[in-house]
């Protein structure tokens, strides 16, 4: 009993030797006004604005420059396009204080072309664009970053605060670091080789996706590593970190390419890596094939044949208004596959349809002829083109396929790796 007195007197003089001032509480509206005045004061004291980082869910990766005002507006210039890059767009902004403090790019800006229904806009699916957003919730923070995430489409946002030699030229560099980067794909040889770690591996870069693919085998088993990334103005910047044989990164940079001389390098973590040009693949993707066919898409290809480092070799442009290659498998009941070439701005069409056979044991797929010229008559000249196309499309040796971003794919010749297609 005497233990038990001396216990509740403890605990009275406990409870009353608090004061009100420890145990005052923050009201809501007080923690919710205190957060939006906290990110807000972030967002615009940045001398030089944030560089921003964005990832849609439909895919592909775009940098922006933001600079953030009290007045609630906000320029913005981006990577998406040459005329972006130099055309800043004011628009507003707004930092909503709700359970989950958002970030919101209220009027339209260059962000809200990636979530234009139309895809004549800014590409993307017919009435959901790039699966973007321009309303982000905070997920976390620091003095010189800010994650984001899409309240809509869970797009991922990275916001970095840029230095003081990060000026307007940023992303007219970045852009311009992507464009240089494409030049890789001017090679004369399709098939290159880095090595990492002491393993070699062959990989392609498709800049019009803003993706990278590495491919190598495990113990006879074919594996490709994939990566998303945007460009800045030293190098490319990955959503998710790449392992590749050991090595961890989250950018490339310090690319150099001689397309002529069938060489480069770029650099992974201080690491100078050498491109060398291969006259065939090391790996091959037996199973690419069938993935490629049964994807429910219509592939795109803007100029088809590449040969020899010569973009549409074929004179594909000879047509009136040619506007690219679009691939259909299982056009109709009979299974057909069609590839037809678009021209007069999508108004006329030409092309063969044919069979597809897959070589399991090769992984090379092949097209059997059946009918040349399905389609729109293009006229005598039009016929000469379409069968010289027809000459390449069909040729014997078949291709490998070699898949090169989420729903992306490329053709090559099996037997000569100077020709080869790339589909989007």
């Amino acid at each position: 009993m005497k233990k038990n007195i001396l216990y509740y007197l403890f605990i009275v003089v406990l409870f009353s030797s608090c004061t009100k001032e420890e145990i005052k509480t923050e009201r809501p509206d007080e923690k919710l006004f205190r957060v939006h005045e906290e990110y807000m004061d972030m967002l615009t004291e940045a001398e030089s604005g944030w560089v921003g980082y964005l990832f849609p869910r439909g895919g592909r990766g775009f940098t922006f420059r933001f600079v953030f005002t009290e007045n609630n507006r906000v320029r913005t210039s981006a990577n998406l396009d040459e005329r972006y890059t130099v055309e800043e767009m004011e628009s507003s902004f707004r930092v909503v204080a709700d359970q989950t403090p958002s970030l919101s790019f209220d009027t339209y800006s260059y962000l809200h072309l990636l979530s234009d229904p139309d895809e004549f806009v800014f590409g993307g699916a017919r009435g959901q664009g790039h699966y973007s957003d321009f309303e982000f919730s905070f997920m976390k923070v620091s003095k010189d970053t800010i994650q984001l995430k899409g309240n809509h489409n869970g797009s991922t946002l990275l916001l970095i605060r840029a230095s003081l030699g990060q000026d307007v030229n940023f992303i007219r560099n970045s852009y311009a670091l992507n464009r240089k980067m494409a030049e890789i794909n001017d090679f004369p040889k399709y098939h290159k080789k880095v090595t990492i770690n002491n393993t070699d591996f062959t990989f392609t870069i498709s800049p019009h996706i803003n993706s990278i693919a590495f491919y190598h085998q495990e113990g006879g088993t074919f594996k490709q590593t994939m990566g998303i990334y945007t460009a800045n103005d030293y190098g490319i910047r990955f959503k998710e970190p790449v392992e590749l044989a050991g090595e961890v990164f989250n950018e490339i940079t310090d690319f150099k390419v001689d397309a002529r001389n069938n060489q480069g390098s770029f650099v992974i973590n201080n690491k100078e890596i050498k491109i060398t040009a291969l006259d065939a693949p090391l790996y091959i993707d037996r199973l690419a094939p069938t993935r490629f066919r049964e994807i429910p898409k219509q592939f795109h290809s803007r100029h088809m044949f590449t040969i020899d480092g010569v973009h549409d070799a074929i004179g594909l442009r000879g047509l009136e208004d040619f506007i690219g290659g679009f691939y259909l498998s299982n056009v109709n009941q009979t299974r057909h596959d069609a590839m037809y070439l678009v021209y007069r701005t999508g108004s006329r069409y030409v092309g063969p349809l044919f069979f597809t056979h897959i070589e399991e044991q090769t992984g090379i797929m092949k097209h059997i002829k059946d009918i040349e010229a399905y389609g729109y008559n293009p006229g005598p000249e039009g016929i000469i083109i379409v069968r010289r196309f027809n000459d390449q499309w069909f040729d014997e040796a078949g291709f490998y396929v070699f898949q090169t971003g989420p729903t992306d794919y490329d053709l090559v010749n099996a037997k000569n790796g100077n020709i080869w297609v790339r589909f989007n």
